[in-house]
């Protein structure tokens, strides 16, 4: 074993623990627990007799929670699906010529049909660009009356009608309104011959969602539920003639002790590897004082960005919960038979296991290249894994040094791609970008060596924090000056926006930058950033002892020379950000350009022209 030295490699030394009492040898400890394990083999006859018994119960059981949970599931679809129908057959009907969607008196009547014969629906209401939503809703006194939106309320409708805009299939939202009434929504919008003629919907009131719950819980004898995420009560019983501000309500603020520490109590699922729950079937055991109770769910993803949980709770006894407790008790008095060597057995197996998984996930996350999430490993007492983790410590030391001259994002391709070195340089059509500070060589006279490193050190922190929030690679650091580029090693067919967005974000944060020197009293720095498309070499460049990951071509030089010409362009601004017209041709309207005119730029005979980057709409 290597000699311990603190100075040389303090990440081998073991603890004074460690030293000791141990590292004690895995060969000798399995022996151990072999021999214990033999001492308790006798009861083997028991547990083959428990068994069968176990399997009975459990699998009458699981059986009947996952008909329940299915039973919750289903109801509940059954429920809300045939709205989507009454929906489609309207949306037919405005396709079909039918119906107008600017004849508000034909709409209304149409509307008047539906909901006086499906009375679970709440209102119907249309939109076309240009108006506002109009349609009818049903009052508390079942009478049909028209849309009108309080002015408070029109921003909140204003952004889903702009997320629907865009939509192309109809799909489900929720909406809340001032007036502390909520919903769940279906908006269909409607499009004929690839034009959108506008949106129609259906709602469905909180109330009359939760009275339809809690006959569901009802129907299968226990009390309904309905959960927006794992803390926010949507539907509920005690929702059904109450009106909250807001869509749901915080699941400690329901008066449902049960419901309220659903999530708190025990999964018998992970607790009792007997307990099966169908794929997304979620088992619940809820112990409120000494009453036992199990809840039932079924996590539905179809109506909500959120997962719904549609469940019923109910008292233990009612589904095989006193048979289960029957068997728990005769399986405690055998067990506590053999309890001894069992104990004996489980503590050293978690000795060994524990340090092992420990390691396993720690190597999975170097998999990852995740070296700044990972704690280095504990020693062991025993003798391999302590020699395992010195060996492990010494080597994540080592990476996280390396990692810091090697670009993660082309490594991690590396290995996700399993590409060979050698056959990684190729033409591609990449987007790149060449940043420089204005000035720096009069601007660094006046500075320190280590004032100079400390300014680039926060300059390029602000710069490839932008980038890489973009996908870039950065090339390389040139003095003052940073080359990054999208579109290798993986390929991004929207490079281009992507570089426009990062060089944005540069101007932003470079503004706050500058207004933090203005207050200390330092002059404001201008930066120039250049940005070109068109194809370049890239990959392994250099000999075979020390190769660059890097692009060369005149597309490289061109953006350079972009970049340079920012000292031609009559600007105040702290950032100016040229871009070239390929570029700009792969750009879409929403980005505001300025054509600043057509340049000679040194090593082309074509002139280079060059827009400025104002900002994005």
């Amino acid at each position: 074993m290597k000699k311990c030295n603190l100075k040389t490699n303090p990440f081998y030394c073991p603890s004074k623990r460690v030293s000791r009492f141990g590292p004690v040898s895995i060969s000798v400890t399995l022996a151990v627990a072999i021999s214990i394990l033999v001492l308790v083999s006798c009861a083997t006859l028991f547990f083959t007799m428990f068994r069968a018994n176990q399997e009975n119960t459990f699998s009458l059981l699981n059986r009947s929670m996952s008909l329940l949970s299915r039973t919750l599931e289903t109801d509940l679809r059954n429920y809300i699906n045939p709205f989507k129908h009454h929906m489609e057959g309207l949306v037919w009907r405005v396709r079909d010529g039918q119906l107008d969607l600017t004849n508000k008196e034909k709409l209304n009547s149409a509307f008047v049909g539906i909901l006086t014969t499906t009375p679970n629906i709440h209102g119907l209401f249309a939109w076309r660009e240009g108006s506002d939503p109009s349609g009818l809703v049903r009052d508390k006194n079942n009478k049909f009356i028209k849309i009108i939106l309080k002015n408070e309320d029109k921003p909140r409708i204003q952004v889903l009608i702009d997320k629907y805009a865009n939509a192309k299939e109809p799909s489900w939202d929720e909406l809340t309104l001032t007036s502390g009434q909520s919903f769940i929504l279906y908006n269909y919008p409607v499009i004929k011959n690839g034009k959108l003629l506008g949106i129609m919907g259906l709602s469905i009131s909180i109330p009359e969602l939760s009275k339809v719950v809690a006959l569901i819980g009802n129907s299968v004898g226990g009390n309904g539920f309905l959960l927006k995420g794992k803390n926010s009560v949507l539907a509920h019983g005690l929702r059904m003639n109450r009106v909250e501000n807001g869509l749901t309500i915080p699941l400690n603020k329901i008066d449902d002790q049960v419901l309220s520490g659903v999530w708190e109590g025990d999964d018998p699922t992970v607790k009792s590897k007997h307990f099966k729950a169908d794929i997304g079937s979620i088992i619940r055991h809820v112990q409120i004082n000494d009453r036992h109770y199990l809840a039932v769910m079924r996590e539905i993803t179809d109506y909500s960005s959120k997962t719904w949980y549609a469940g019923a709770w109910f008292p233990a006894d009612e589904i095989g919960g006193a048979s289960l407790h029957r068997l728990i008790v005769s399986a405690f008095i055998g067990l506590s038979i053999i309890i001894v060597g069992v104990l004996c057995a489980i503590f050293l197996g978690r000795l060994i296991s524990r340090p092992i998984s420990r390691s396993a996930n720690a190597q999975a996350q170097i998999g990852q290249l995740d070296l700044q999430h990972i704690e280095p490993l504990p020693d062991s007492f025993f003798k391999e894994l302590n020699e395992q983790a010195i060996a492990f410590n010494t080597m994540l030391e080592a990476l996280r040094a390396f990692e810091r001259y090697v670009p993660r994002k082309l490594v991690t391709a590396l290995m996700q791609k399993n590409l060979v070195v050698d056959t990684l340089s190729q033409e591609r059509e990449l987007t790149v970008m060449f940043t420089d500070i204005a000035g720096f060589t009069t601007f660094s006279e006046s500075l320190t060596a280590q004032e100079v490193a400390d300014f680039l050190n926060e300059h390029f922190t602000i710069l490839g924090e932008c980038v890489e929030q973009q996908g870039a690679t950065i090339d390389k650091y040139i003095g003052d000056a940073l080359m990054a580029f999208w579109g290798a090693p993986e390929e991004q067919k929207d490079s281009s926006a992507r570089a426009c967005f990062a060089a944005l974000a540069i101007a932003k944060n470079w503004q706050i930058y500058n207004q933090k020197r203005v207050d200390e009293g330092l002059p404001v720095i201008q930066i120039r950033i250049g940005l070109h498309t068109g194809p370049a070499v890239v990959g392994n460049i250099g000999f075979p002892g020390r190769i660059n990951y890097t692009i060369v071509g005149d597309t490289v030089n061109t953006c350079q020379r972009l970049e340079s010409l920012g000292r031609e362009v009559d600007d105040s601004s702290a950032t100016i950000i040229l871009i070239s017209q390929a570029v700009r041709d792969n750009l879409s309207e929403s980005f505001e350009c300025k054509k600043v005119g057509s340049y000679q730029v040194k090593g082309r005979i074509e002139q280079v022209v060059a827009y400025q980057l104002i900002g994005v709409n």
